[in-house]
């Protein structure tokens, strides 16, 4: 339900709002991969056959870093534009989508096997990165509930992530 929620809620910002409301939407969900995949990547070793390698390794990119930050630079730019109702418009979208993101990953930590199959390997990564990182209670929740990603939510909503990016790529390029 969390699922089709979310990317409903993605998918209505994306067409149904204004841009910076859109970036509002989708930028947790890039800050969130940007943070979590650099830092498994700096931490944690990944073999060279899993699946989820390249995955992890084109997030945990220093071009996905930049391309966080451009995210970030067009919502600050363009927010001081903004009418006050845009302004919480926005904010409420932002936290909207981060409600999601927990949401999200918190499914995917309390599989029970009623809605499928909890020994996917998108889902035995997510255990095993939490019980690898024993010192939780230092963790934001969205980041601990961030390293269980591994592939799922691309799998799930990969092309509301394609479009978001290939649209934020394109806005990065036309800015100053």
């Amino acid at each position: 339900a969390i699922t089709v929620a979310y990317t409903s809620f993605l998918m209505e910002s994306a067409w149904g709002e204004d841009m910076v409301v859109a970036y509002a939407s989708v930028l947790p969900c890039q800050r969130l991969y940007d943070w979590v995949f650099a830092t498994v990547n700096k931490t944690e070793h990944i073999a060279e056959d899993n699946p989820y390698k390249k995955f992890i390794e084109q997030y945990a990119a220093p071009s996905n870093h930049a391309l966080t930050q451009k995210m970030e630079s067009f919502l600050e730019r363009y927010a001081g534009a903004l009418t006050q109702d845009e302004l919480e418009r926005a904010q409420a979208h932002y936290d909207q989508a981060m409600k999601y993101e927990a949401q999200f990953f918190d499914q995917a930590l309390r599989c029970d096997g009623s809605r499928g199959d909890c020994n996917s390997p998108a889902l035995v990564t997510v255990r095993a990165l939490r019980e690898v990182h024993v010192d939780q209670s230092a963790w934001p929740v969205q980041a601990l509930l961030g390293a269980a990603v591994v592939g799922f939510w691309l799998w799930r909503c990969g092309s509301v992530a394609a479009k978001a990016r290939s649209e934020s790529l394109l806005e990065a390029e036309r800015l100053p």
